[in-house]
């Protein structure tokens, strides 16, 4: 008598991988698309941003670190130019978000810098789940050179087209706001 459990053919088995291969490839592909920002909350239209705060810091040297602590305004020339480099992105997910996140540290060096930009909307909006919502809609967070999106408090880490350049351009311009309004 022939035992009761067939062994599947080898062929039905690379089959199997080959196909979970694919699914996890286009999941990959998926996940890590780009999401233009006027996106980032599905289905809704943005009323015009109210007000950007910001909060930064520049390692100058070993023993000097820059703080930066701003509200930018509409009527501010700095609005525009940093609210659109914000807005005219797109950003992908990093598939970091499906492991467990514990906490970070960096050690710093001279050039360092970090920021943390909140996108402020006093008028609401309807959200996707039907409710409204108004305030704080968007956090985005530079970790020296690790950046973080949050959308409605949903946080995710990001990527976005040359990320090096457009974060040095982000902390540019906020440097040459403390230095005109000083």
């Amino acid at each position: 008598m022939e035992p009761s459990s067939k062994k599947p053919p080898i062929k039905k088995k690379w089959i199997i991988l080959a196909a979970i291969a694919v699914a996890l490839t286009v999941f990959c592909l998926w996940y890590t698309r780009p999401i233009p920002f006027q996106d980032l909350i599905p289905g809704t239209e943005l009323p015009p941003c109210q007000q950007i705060r910001v909060y930064a810091s520049y390692e100058k040297d070993i023993s000097q670190r820059e703080e930066y602590e701003l509200t930018i305004t509409p009527e501010d020339p700095s609005f525009d130019p940093l609210l659109s480099l914000f807005t005219d992105r797109s950003y992908c997910r990093s598939l970091r978000n499906l492991l467990p996140r514990g906490g970070r540290i960096h050690n710093t060096q001279p050039g360092d810098f970090e920021w943390l930009v909140y996108l402020d909307y006093e008028e609401p909006i309807t959200l996707p789940d039907g409710s409204e919502g108004s305030g704080t809609l968007f956090r985005f967070t530079n970790f020296f050179g690790t950046l973080d999106v949050s959308v409605l408090r949903e946080d995710w880490q990001a990527n976005t087209d040359q990320q090096k350049q457009w974060l040095w351009a982000v902390m540019e311009i906020i440097q040459d706001h403390e230095t005109t309004n000083q």
